[in-house]
């Protein structure tokens, strides 16, 4: 159970969310609501079911040490000094879209890959082309630049372009040219504007 294993009675200082793999933050109103979307998340993507709960806690506790179950208050230790938080290393824009297009590439050696027709991958650009979370991708050093580029051409293939715009989605940390030619399920995510095709709506 969950409040076995970290104290729900302390609200976590950056809400109640979990970083999926591929980038993805996924959120609720408690740590139980995360768990299922997580769940519900991952059984519509067609991803490794994996161990919601564990991974859920974890990154938690990790994220906000004061929020496992035996973390002890620093008035609480005697002659100690409170252990300093391990300050995570942000993931950079560059590792969350390579990251994604890797999964991509391999789901698609899995299966078939579906793609929309040109006209809806129109529409979905001039939506990314005017969207505030558009971002351009710091690539770096050449080899960045060509694992992208070829990255794009083996997800596409010869029948599907790679088209303006050619930057990232700074929420999902994904890469346009790719993600709007993909047929892929709608996402809940707070982070993305209401006019998005990726946003899930009720």
């Amino acid at each position: 159970m969950i409040s076995q294993k970290i104290n729900v009675n302390v609200r976590p200082s950056s809400g109640y969310l979990f970083e999926e793999s591929d980038g993805t933050t996924i959120r609720g109103n408690s740590w139980i609501e995360v768990v299922k979307r997580v769940q519900s998340y991952r059984s519509r993507n067609r991803m490794a079911p994996g161990t919601p709960e564990k991974e859920v806690i974890a990154q938690a506790c990790k994220r906000d040490p004061q929020l496992r179950r035996d973390a002890l208050a620093p008035s609480a230790r005697s002659n100690e000094r409170p252990a300093r938080p391990m300050v995570k290393a942000p993931v950079t824009l560059k590792s969350r879209v390579l990251g994604w297009l890797r999964s991509m590439r391999k789901l698609g050696e899995d299966k078939e890959l579906v793609f929309v027709n040109s006209d809806e991958r129109k529409r979905r650009a001039k939506i990314c082309t005017g969207c505030p979370k558009r971002q351009a991708m710091k690539q770096g050093c050449g080899a960045c630049r060509k694992a992208l580029e070829g990255l794009r051409d083996e997800i596409l293939g010869r029948g599907h372009a790679t088209l303006p715009p050619e930057e990232s989605c700074g929420v999902l940390g994904t890469d346009l040219p790719v993600m709007t030619w993909l047929d892929e399920l709608t996402v809940e995510n707070g982070d993305l504007p209401a006019e998005c095709w990726r946003k899930k709506t009720l």
